[in-house]
């Protein structure tokens, strides 16, 4: 073997080219763990937040229906994972709208299969091509909402981070197909029989069958004129290109904008402390999250009454420990800005019972029980 020098993982040793007519599938990428991770916690953070309605500055009391439940058939949750996964798979999210005409009210939402659809014009107007059911269906322009993770100019779909880097993932996919063909398809012999004198072909034929003869029975090896047994031994970092696979993650991490810690991805010189990770969850919503927040809030806003807007209360995703709430709230409530029953329903409580209010507050283990006083202090 000669230095293959380049980008080679191993000196001598090139992986296969890769041709350039195969392409990366959604479902390919997901094979990817980094990949599969990275969606998982897109989809899993969005349908854990809560929606709510405004009108003007005043939260609604009951949801409309249609944000509450846009599919009947499904969970909020499910609904929003679906919504999720096809723009971080696609980068375009299709929602058929059920409304008996353009300007109906709508009564129910169904997330298409994005790969299903395909846009097309007639007479001008833009129509939705779907084959995803038993028989295609031709959708008017007003039966379906477009979401667009990435706006590309001049084009009616949007872009995704698996269609934007085919390439890169494509070279991760055969990176991991080497490594896993190493032992058993590759051609990489396991060590060299060397001559001190030179040999002619028959010769190193016959040499190399007896060698594999006597150790395929694990016998005692015996070497004579000269010859010598040199194994090529692979660590086992380096038989699993494990450095190449922790690059591959990073690079993922980046294509998605999910912080690498949240794939288990070590950065060097990055120590993760409580309170940088508490920065990072902020990052991840304001440049990572938002993009997702953005295109789903503004799609529900286009399918209710005028006047009213849906928003996702992401207060829950950036929730501080119980320690660090229970700081806060007690300074805020020393300060006269919260009461205690504000601070109750802020996490979920709601109102304090009636049989709470008069109860004495138990004193902690330890420290000495206060005793009403009887004296008459007239």
């Amino acid at each position: 073997m000669g230095s293959a020098g380049g980008d080679s993982p191993l000196p001598g040793v090139v992986p296969p080219p890769v041709p350039a007519s195969q392409d990366v599938s959604v479902e390919t990428a997901l094979s990817m763990s980094a990949v599969y991770r990275s969606v998982d916690i897109l989809c899993t953070s969005v349908s854990q937040l809560e929606l709510g309605v405004w009108r003007g500055i005043s939260e609604l009391k009951n949801v409309p229906a249609v944000v509450a439940r846009p599919d009947v058939n499904l969970s909020l949750s499910s609904f929003l994972k679906r919504t999720v996964m096809s723009l971080a798979g696609n980068g375009n999210a299709y929602w058929r709208l059920l409304k008996d005409d353009a300007g109906a009210p709508v009564q129910n939402i169904e997330v298409l299969n994005p790969s299903s659809i395909v846009i097309g014009y007639e007479d001008g107007k833009k129509v939705y091509h779907y084959s995803g059911y038993t028989k295609p269906v031709t959708f008017q322009a007003w039966e379906i909402k477009h979401l667009k993770l990435m706006e590309v100019f001049g084009s009616d779909y949007g872009l995704g981070p698996i269609q934007a880097v085919r390439v890169e993932l494509r070279g991760a996919l055969e990176m991991r197909k080497y490594a896993d063909n190493w032992f058993t398809e590759g051609s990489i012999p396991t060590g060299v029989l060397a001559a001190k004198d030179y040999i002619d072909g028959e010769q190193a034929d016959e040499y190399r069958k007896r060698w594999e003869a006597n150790q395929a029975k694990r016998g005692v090896a015996v070497l004579g004129n000269g010859m010598t047994y040199s194994p090529i031994l692979l660590s086992p970092a380096d038989a699993q290109f494990l450095e190449n696979q922790a690059f591959t993650i990073t690079q993922i991490a980046r294509l998605f904008g999910i912080p690498a810690n949240y794939l288990l991805a070590e950065i060097n010189g990055n120590a993760m402390t409580y309170q940088n990770m508490e920065q990072v969850d902020t990052a991840f919503l304001k440049y990572t999250l938002t993009a997702y927040l953005r295109e789903i809030e503004e799609a529900f806003t286009d399918v209710l009454p005028r006047g009213q807007r849906a928003r996702f209360k992401v207060q829950g995703f950036l929730r501080a420990d119980d320690r660090t709430r229970a700081d806060v709230h007690e300074k805020y409530k020393n300060m006269g800005v919260l009461t205690t029953e504000e601070i109750r329903i802020s996490e979920g409580w709601g109102p304090m019972p009636d049989e709470l209010k008069n109860m004495k507050p138990t004193p902690a283990p330890g420290m000495p029980v206060q005793e009403e006083s009887t004296e008459d202090n007239g």
